[in-house]
């Protein structure tokens, strides 16, 4: 049983996983609340309660959104917001008639299934008179032939034998003929029967007889000349073809769909005012840099001020990236920066299709105005690909990308997550009719006395004899519909009062460093030093190569490196202020949720150290090259890259602001 426990930092993870659900669950039971009373209001109600809505800025405000309703609650929707509900912004709300689209009872669906099998029985009786006058003209014109025979056989004279023959001739259906047998059929023999099949089916097909000198070559190659030159130069430099240009070629814009897409999906907030008058309206806000960098990084790890300054210098100058003397060499997507100022920064032989004015020479685009045939420019594309590379990049982000989506970072929280998954989804099999016409009307029902005591019963997920459920089951299922109304109307005024959950704290302690002193202490090797919950300030390193010393929680504030390289040292939640690395190469470190801020990368090449959500303020790369280091999730403000080439690094789901890329050419990234 000791084992099945979850130790502190589980339980805060599980608390952390649990709150962002609870902060969605409760935005979307507010939108709901929100959308009914909408539909019920008056036009000057309405165009106040939007104004309301629209002036809250973040998604998933739940005080703020409370505070809306509980005007709407006490009728001071007009006094409060009514100077603003004049704004001409709001005059859509005026000429849009909004139908409560969830507004469906059980009479309307029985009248459309009554309806339904109306037109059905009624299409069928039509097809049926159709089919009929179709059977009464083909028996007029069988009685108009027989007619016609009868007149011609009284007309002349006929003998009985040419009677005789006029009856079987009207008798007959269908013309038939003979059909010269087979000789081969006489047999009972299996194989002269078959035989004796496949030439009746070779009937009646003419086939023309072919001479030839001599026997054709049994192994024929068709190979053009440009797959004869690509195989050739594979033989040459001894690369081996990992897969065909088809696959590659779709991994390849799989990759680049799933970038977009992402940012297409996340490219508008997600308030509550969208929840009330749906997502088609002029008020829908975009996401600024700050708001996608708040998304995908945890609270507090970077500073507001920083946040601010983008988002000022971003309203007077929406583009704020700028390449200077920066070409892209084959690189495998678009460019991942919002820029337009690009002073001798082409991309040279891109690797996908590309009408822009800054590309040169795209590949695929190249070899179709060549005129070459789809196999030849598959096989040039896919030697390029394997000769550079491209396909194990392009492989192992996608790998990378999947394990995001589907591990969330932590196998432990998926595991909780499927379990809590399949109580809901048995919880949903259980709903009665009225529950499922609540949701489609409200969007959210009430349970009854057994479906809570599935999940919070004896053996349901959320039994707990730690403390007390905050509600009486039986009192609950007792209740009322109105009383049960009431209530929700009582939860949104505490939250509108800012009652919610609170946050949790961490401690950690520190670990004794082991060292191997070198030159009569003049340089140390520390190594298998991790160090677990230990904040650092105003402590530089020098001289000191650090191998297997990874940073757990464990924030540092300006603590130089010089001459201090980092060998398999991956900083994990630790973010890092005023660390610059000077002549300090980092080799397989991965950064991983470790912001850092105000950290100048000086002549310390980068290999091998990938970043996943770790966010860079202030952190330039100068002379500093960085191979195989893709960013993950790594937004970067006021920060730029000057002689540093980049080598197989692609960014994946990673925006950049205020940043400016000088003399850093790019190969494959």
């Amino acid at each position: 049983m000791d084992k099945m426990k979850m130790d502190k930092k589980e339980v805060d993870k599980l608390q952390q996983l649990h709150y962002g659900w609870y902060i969605q669950a409760v935005s979307a039971l507010l939108g709901s609340v929100g959308k009914q009373m909408y539909m019920k209001m008056k036009k000057p109600q309405r165009r106040a309660f939007v104004a309301c809505l629209d002036s809250i800025p973040k998604e998933y405000d739940v005080k703020a959104g409370a505070q809306c309703l509980v005007n709407a609650f006490d009728g001071k929707l007009e006094v409060v917001y009514g100077a603003a509900s004049l704004d001409p912004k709001l005059d859509f709300i005026d000429k849009s008639d909004t139908v409560p689209m969830g507004k469906l009872d059980i009479k309307k669906l029985k009248r459309r299934k009554i309806r339904k099998r109306i037109v059905q029985k009624e299409a069928k009786k039509k097809a049926q008179k159709k089919i009929n006058a179709i059977q009464k003209e083909k028996l007029k014109l069988a009685k108009f032939r027989k007619q016609k025979r009868r007149n011609f056989a009284a007309q002349y004279k006929m003998t009985p034998k040419m009677l005789e023959k006029m009856k079987r001739i009207n008798k007959m259906k269908y013309r038939r003929r003979r059909v010269k047998r087979n000789i081969l059929s006489l047999y009972s023999n299996k194989e002269a029967m078959d035989e004796a099949k496949r030439i009746d089916g070779l009937d009646g097909v003419f086939y023309r007889p072919k001479n030839y000198n001599k026997m054709p070559s049994l192994k024929e190659n068709k190979k053009s000349p440009v797959q004869a030159f690509t195989n050739m130069i594979r033989e040459f430099t001894q690369v081996k073809p990992t897969k065909n240009m088809t696959s590659s070629y779709d991994n390849l814009k799989n990759l680049q769909n799933a970038v977009f897409g992402a940012r297409e999906k996340n490219r508008y907030k997600n308030r509550m005012l969208d929840m009330v008058i749906g997502k088609n309206h002029p008020l829908r806000q975009m996401k600024s840099f700050s708001d996608r960098v708040r998304d995908i990084t945890p609270d507090g790890m970077i500073d507001e001020t920083v946040f601010g300054l983008v988002d000022a210098v971003h309203k007077h100058n929406k583009d704020a990236n700028a390449n200077f003397l920066s070409p892209r060499f084959f690189p495998i997507m678009p460019e991942k920066l919002n820029t337009k100022r690009r002073l001798l920064s082409p991309d040279m032989f891109p690797l996908y299709r590309d009408e822009s004015d800054n590309s040169v020479l795209p590949l695929p685009n190249a070899l179709e105005k060549a005129g070459l045939g789809n196999k030849d420019r598959d096989n040039v594309l896919e030697l390029v690909m394997d000769i550079t590379g491209v396909n194990n990049v392009v492989d192992d982000a996608l790998d990378l990308v999947k394990g995001l989506r589907k591990s969330g970072l932590d196998k432990d929280l998926v595991n909780m997550t499927a379990v809590i998954d399949q109580a809901y989804s048995a919880l949903s099999g259980s709903l009665t009719r009225p529950q499922n016409l609540d949701f489609v009307n409200k969007k959210f029902s009430f349970m009854n006395k057994q479906q809570m005591e599935s999940l919070y019963g004896e053996n349901g997920i959320y039994n707990t004899s730690v403390s007390d459920l905050p509600f009486d089951m039986h009192e609950v299922d007792q209740m009322t519909s109105e009383q049960k109304e009431e209530s929700i109307r009582m939860t949104i005024r505490e939250l509108a009062k800012g009652n919610g959950a609170q946050g949790v704290g961490k401690n950690g302690r520190r670990v004794k460093r082991q060292t191997i002193s070198l030159f009569n202490g003049l340089y140390q090797i520390v190594f298998l030093n991790p160090t677990v919950f230990s904040p650092q300030a105003f402590a530089p390193t020098i001289n000191k190569l650090s191998v297997l010393g990874p940073l757990v929680i464990s924030p540092q504030l300006f603590c130089p490196s010089v001459l201090s390289p980092l060998l398999m040292s991956l900083p994990v939640i630790s973010p890092q202020v005023g660390n610059p690395l000077i002549f300090s190469p980092y080799v397989l470190g991965p950064n991983v949720l470790s912001a850092a801020v105000f950290n100048a990368y000086v002549f310390s090449p980068y290999v091998l150290s990938p970043n996943v959500i770790n966010p860079y303020v202030l952190s330039p790369l100068i002379l500093s090259p960085f191979v195989l280091c893709p960013d993950v999730l790594s937004p970067t403000v006021l920060s730029g890259v000057v002689l540093s080439p980049s080598v197989l690094s692609p960014s994946i789901f990673t925006d950049s602001a205020l940043a400016a890329n000088v003399l850093s050419p790019t190969f494959l990234s």
